[in-house]
């Protein structure tokens, strides 16, 4: 059986583990990239504008090490705090999942909560933040 084959597996069997949660979020968010994806440069030319949804992408890129982005929690962190800050519900979902687990930044249960809160309420029938999101976030 292949990896991504026992990852769809656990996750249908109800307790996926945190790998297969990250597997699976990568996968959703690999497939949800159009043909010509945006580059390094385009997001980051978006981001410079205030596009908040390019800002949590490139935070995104970061936290992978794709597309040219050096892997840095510490880079994805700041991508996600800005995009959070402009309105982003997926960027305030990625913010608070890095404030809870201390990925880039101190832990602070208080204020993953507060964005926590900040992204259900920023996502159109926000009581299933994941759903809507595609799993675009990367655990």
């Amino acid at each position: 059986m292949s990896k991504l084959a026992e990852t769809e597996e656990e996750l249908r069997g109800g307790k996926p583990s945190a790998a297969a949660l990250a597997a699976a979020g990568a996968k959703a968010w690999a497939e949800m990239q159009p043909d010509g994806a945006a580059s390094l440069e385009r997001l980051a030319s978006l981001a410079a504008g205030g596009d908040a949804v390019a800002m949590c992408d490139l935070g995104i890129l970061h936290q992978r090490g794709e597309r040219g982005a050096p892997k840095s929690l510490e880079l994805a962190a700041d991508w996600f705090r800005r995009s959070a800050e402009a309105g982003d519900g997926r960027g305030a979902t990625n913010w608070s999942v890095a404030l809870a687990r201390g990925d880039g930044v101190p832990k602070d249960p208080v204020e993953s909560i507060k964005w926590y809160r900040a992204a259900k309420d920023a996502t159109p029938g926000g009581g299933k933040i994941w759903d809507k999101h595609k799993l675009r976030v990367v655990a």
